[in-house]
């Protein structure tokens, strides 16, 4: 609407342009007829007020005379003036004004150019393919929307079991069960409790963080990555004696399902790994 009315616009001042632009063509030309006829008067008046006062008349008081005729020529001539420093502000405005419109019409004529360029020969078949482009825009974002939704629709129907392998896990991570999970449009992981209070990831702690990372790095992994195995930096920091044990667990038995081939796992916690040492599917390297 705002392209359309800028175009009516532009379209509208160059016809109001050329009006006036002729309007004041011929009124300067009046003004310059009006200036050309005026100036043999003055020089007549001139050359009368030089005779005046070189040349006695007889029979008349020479000398009244010549006074009231000089101030007749000198009212005259004064009138003259005036009308001509009228006339020459009226010039000076109005050869502002065509200054002006010569600009506008420039700005027009530079307009029209661009137009032509895009291959339009008018505004009105200019706002004609702003309308098309405009409607084909809005074609594709309702395309888009509508794509965006059945993907986001399939994914969570195509991943309901992933869904419930990751919440029966963070279920027995937790100690809570009736854990529902979904990824949102965006990839972040929502959780659902018993009670259907809804978590996303910042509302956990740091420790959870880790672990919950952990346990969906493991299990969408082993459906969407060929890549069996895993390389873990310190998942027990900040988790309590009890999450640690569960993380360690958790990453044994996916060791066990066949989630991966090998897990290395960097962690401090000595006195945790040593419970572990003796397990036949843990190795344990010292720095």
């Amino acid at each position: 609407a705002e392209r359309d009315q800028i175009v009516a616009a532009v379209e509208d001042s160059r016809q109001e342009i050329s009006q006036n632009r002729g309007q004041i063509q011929d009124q300067i030309a009046s003004e310059r007829q009006i200036l050309s006829r005026s100036q043999p008067r003055l020089k007549s008046l001139d050359a009368l007020h030089s005779t005046l006062a070189h040349v006695q008349i007889q029979g008349v008081s020479e000398q009244e005379t010549l006074i009231e005729m000089d101030r007749n020529v000198r009212e005259q001539r004064a009138l003259f003036d005036s009308r001509s420093a009228t006339l020459r502000e009226e010039m000076a405005v109005v050869e502002q004004e065509i200054e002006r419109l010569n600009e506008e019409n420039d700005l027009y004529i530079s307009i029209q150019s661009r137009l032509h360029a895009q291959g339009y020969d008018t505004p009105v078949l200019a706002r004609q393919g702003l309308v098309d482009l405009e409607t084909r825009f809005l074609s594709l974002r309702a395309a888009e929307a509508a794509a965006n939704s059945v993907l986001t629709t399939r994914r969570n129907v195509d991943m309901g079991s992933i869904y419930e392998q990751i919440a029966g896990v963070w279920g027995a991570f937790t100690g809570r069960e009736g854990w529902q999970v979904h990824i949102d449009a965006g990839g972040i992981p929502i959780f659902n409790d018993v009670e259907n209070h809804q978590f996303d990831l910042s509302q956990f702690s740091g420790g959870e963080k880790t672990a919950l990372l952990v346990i969906l790095h493991t299990i969408i992994a082993q459906h969407f990555s060929e890549t069996d195995f895993m390389l873990i930096d310190e998942p027990l920091e900040h988790l309590d004696a009890v999450n640690r044990r569960s993380l360690i667990r958790f990453l044994i038995q996916a060791y066990r399902s066949g989630r991966f081939r090998q897990a290395i796992v960097a962690t401090f916690e000595e006195s945790l790994i040593r419970k572990y040492m003796s397990d036949d599917d843990v190795n344990v390297i010292h720095l």
